[in-house]
């Protein structure tokens, strides 16, 4: 167990020299600004500056480094929210279900841009 929290200590930066970091930190920036620009897009009613904010620091949190074959996880938790995991180790949760419903709205709403990967999680064959 204790080696599982070290690799997860290390797979979250601390092992990484001050480029590394700045790096890593601009990667996750980015997949958070992609992910609340896709949650924006599709949320009714429009999604207040502080909730989008806070929503922010919650996924950068959650998003950890990865290399080649590491995997990353969102489960879904009904009332709850969502539990992030990074090649089975949990890496956050975030506790708010209305910020759960809309990061999952991203592959998973009518409206989403990713169609053929939603027809796939919902076990379809077609594109819409």
């Amino acid at each position: 167990m204790l080696d599982r929290y070290h690799a997860q200590y290390k797979r979250a930066g601390a092992a990484l020299d001050a480029a590394a970091k700045a790096r890593l930190g601009d990667i996750n920036e980015r997949l958070a600004t992609l992910g609340l620009n896709e949650m924006k897009r599709l949320a009714q009613p429009p999604l207040s500056d502080a909730l989008v904010a806070r929503w922010r620091d919650d996924m950068l949190k959650a998003f950890v480094d990865v290399a080649p074959g590491d995997w990353l996880c969102g489960v879904f938790l009904p009332g709850t929210g969502v539990r992030f995991y990074a090649n089975g180790a949990p890496t956050a949760t975030i506790e708010d279900p209305e910020f759960a419903r809309a990061f999952f709205n991203i592959w998973f709403d009518p409206q989403t841009r990713a169609k053929t990967l939603r027809a796939k999680l919902l076990g379809s064959q077609a594109g819409s």
